[in-house]
């Protein structure tokens, strides 16, 4: 169904969100740490009938972005 796709989509994202929340803390106590996310082409691109999909890897996309930012 659509709520399915939606929420297996969108879970790429919503995991390593709350997976690098519980990394962090220690990566940072210890000074290093690296955290690896694997998104695929789609995620900036799109492709058609693969809504949910493609915002899951895009969203993915953005968390890693913003996590290298806030601790490079």
């Amino acid at each position: 169904t659509a709520l399915d796709e939606k929420a297996d989509g969108l879970g790429h994202a919503g995991a390593a969100f709350h997976f690098s929340r519980a990394l962090v803390p220690g990566m940072v106590r210890r000074g290093f740490g690296r955290i690896v996310n694997i998104a695929s082409r789609v995620g900036r691109k799109g492709q058609a009938y693969l809504c949910a999909y493609n915002a899951g890897k895009a969203a993915l996309l953005g968390l890693s972005a913003c996590r290298q930012q806030a601790f490079w």
